[in-house]
């Protein structure tokens, strides 16, 4: 609750920066200013889910990483990682085809992965 009261402090603050109201215009039309509040508040909400989703995609990929790093004799470093939901892309360059299979089975037994796009070169 005490989390809530805060959020909603933070919105009112954000939503007087951005309208340009002052303390005072507030006072006189607290009616006003309250439905300013909880509209802030709902409009809020959608930024948050996308920053949630955000940080989801950013701990799959890491996850991902950290599979492909795991990997006995297989040099992760040129090998990006980018998620979006349980879509994970995986592109830069392996050193040959055994290790480009070996990336990409990682990454599908990675717990999460639904899909993962290739985009992985093998250097020749």
């Amino acid at each position: 609750m005490r989390r809530r009261a805060r959020f909603a402090a933070f919105a009112a603050c954000a939503l007087l920066a951005v309208t340009g109201c002052s303390e005072h215009q507030i006072n006189e039309s607290g009616d006003r200013a309250a439905s300013a509040v909880a509209s802030g508040v709902r409009a809020a909400q959608p930024a948050l889910k996308s920053s949630e989703r955000a940080a989801r995609d950013i701990a799959l990929a890491a996850e991902v990483h950290a599979n492909l790093v795991a990997q006995t004799g297989v040099n992760a470093l040129h090998v990006r990682v980018a998620a979006r939901g349980t879509t994970i892309t995986l592109s830069g360059r392996a050193a040959s085809g055994g290790v480009k299979q070996t990336l990409l089975a990682a990454a599908r037994r990675t717990p999460g992965v639904a899909t993962v796009v290739d985009r992985v070169e093998v250097r020749s």
